[in-house]
């Protein structure tokens, strides 16, 4: 009989256990690693629509707000001057250099605005819109900042075509709502806005006022004069004969007529 010697494969069992030990250490470490990044990916995810959320909630209290309130008090003063709308001047629209409460937030890099920035905080006589939490008894997961401003307009005749100035009645404005989220009272006082992993989301909407005065008690700015819009008359019940006006049919009362 032969006899082999193996003596120069001794060991090699344990070289193998320990590649393979390696092996799966590597790919746990891989899963855990990206385990992790996409719960962080999923965290940011989520504050950033919550961020959007607290925008929007923001744009509907605005709305709600600017519906009874003089919006010529609301706003500041128009610049008076024309600009290219690329310089950016060293000083506010209203003027001033110094911005406290957030009044013109971004203005110094604020090419588009020449300046203008978000626009003056939103304040209805009482209450000033800024790092607002809750709302009417709700609260929200984070807060949302709200800003009113003159509309830019373009000067298509005289010697300004081409310029751009600021519109100058008070019958139309541009709302800025910023949402942000986590939010925390304590974290975003002073003039430190907070943890840096937050999200911010901001809307930009165009509002107009189509009403100077109320109607069946609401300044809802909607043509027609009430929460239904154009063809129901504002004081008018949503029924067949209001419906049949507001889609034209024949035979359907006129806007304004008295339905019960």
């Amino acid at each position: 009989m032969r006899h082999t010697n193996r003596s120069h494969e001794a060991g090699i069992a344990l070289v193998l256990a320990l590649m393979a030990l390696m092996l799966l250490t590597f790919l746990g470490l891989t899963l855990a690693t990206t385990t992790s990044t996409e719960l962080q990916i999923a965290n940011n995810y989520r504050w950033s629509q919550q961020a959007f959320y607290n925008a929007e909630a923001g744009i509907e209290v605005g709305k709600k707000v600017l519906a009874t309130v003089d919006w010529s008090t609301v706003l500041y003063a128009p610049r008076t001057t024309y600009w290219d709308g690329v310089t950016t001047p060293t000083t506010a629209a209203d003027g001033s250099t110094t911005h406290t409460n957030r009044n013109f937030e971004n203005w110094t890099c604020d090419q588009k605005g020449n300046g203008a920035g978000y626009g003056r905080l939103l304040w209805d006589g009482s209450t000033t819109y800024a790092d607002v939490m809750s709302y009417s008894g709700q609260n929200i997961n984070g807060a949302f900042t709200l800003w009113v401003r003159r509309p830019v307009k373009l000067a298509n005749g005289g010697s300004n075509t081409g310029l751009y100035y600021e519109y100058a009645s008070s019958d139309q404005m541009i709302l800025v709502a910023e949402g942000v989220a986590p939010f925390s009272a304590a974290s975003e006082a002073g003039t430190t806005l907070g943890p840096q992993n937050r999200a911010v989301r901001t809307i930009e909407v165009a509002v107009t006022s189509t009403l100077s005065t109320s109607q069946c008690g609401t300044l809802s700015g909607q043509v027609g004069g009430g929460p239904e819009g154009a063809g129901f008359g504002g004081c008018l019940s949503i029924n067949a004969a209001s419906v049949g006006r507001a889609l034209g049919l024949p035979g359907a009362p006129a806007e304004n007529t008295t339905v019960r």
